[in-house]
């Protein structure tokens, strides 16, 4: 035997972890990772329950089959796809509240667990698992930076003033949302427009009546 993969479960809260261990099985080894140590450390080591799940006989073996397990079981203490090393800032820790739910298979017809996606906030290229296949984000930050533009923009569009501007000429009123805009398509020079609104007069020389302004709320979407 070349090495073993095993798994330990809080008894507390049921929450579980899955590792890799060269040589014969060691019943004081309850894995390096740095969220299980903290749990240990926290709850004492009497709280956690050691299991042997599989023996392998080559490296080759026991980080495919590590990485199996972690896809297969998704254990909320790894923070790392398992094999040789592990890439722990590319996804989020399981067991962490996230706002996307764990969907459809966890392998994929090849028996890659992961899948590669962009991120929607950064473009930054990540790692997921095919479970979470919803995600849309590399970190919790790009989703919360997200989230607060879409609240931004859903103020912004619900407080919106609908500006626009009633000019009266010649008993016929024209609606248009600047001054601006009116006078390039009416010939009307801009400072007449400006000036009959500022003061509230007519132009009897561009028969002008008047040129008022109003402010009215609602969705201009």
């Amino acid at each position: 035997m070349f090495g073993y993969i095993y798994q330990v479960t809080n008894t507390i809260n049921h929450k579980t972890y899955i590792g890799k261990k060269k040589g014969p099985f060691d019943s004081n080894y309850f894995g390096s990772g740095k969220i299980i140590k903290q749990s240990i450390r926290k709850n004492g080591k009497s709280k956690f329950k050691l299991e042997l799940i599989e023996e392998c006989y080559s490296l080759i073996e026991l980080n495919e089959r590590e990485i199996y397990y972690i896809a297969m079981r998704s254990p909320e203490y790894n923070i790392a796809k398992g094999g040789d090393g592990g890439d722990t800032g590319n996804h989020f820790r399981r067991g962490k509240k996230f706002p996307y739910k764990s969907l459809g298979s966890k392998i994929t017809e090849d028996g890659n667990p992961w899948i590669t996606k962009t991120c929607e906030c950064c473009g930054k290229i990540f790692e997921v698992y095919v479970s979470r296949r919803e995600q849309l984000y590399c970190s919790k930050s790009c989703a919360a930076k997200r989230q607060a533009a879409h609240k931004k923009d859903t103020h912004k569009k619900r407080n919106k003033k609908r500006r626009t501007f009633i000019i009266k000429i010649s008993g016929m009123e024209d609606v248009y949302d600047t001054l601006e805009h009116y006078a390039k398509v009416s010939s009307i020079p801009f400072s007449t427009l400006y000036w009959c609104y500022n003061s509230n007069k007519p132009s009897p020389k561009w028969r002008i009546e008047s040129v008022s302004y109003f402010a009215g709320t609602g969705n201009t979407s």
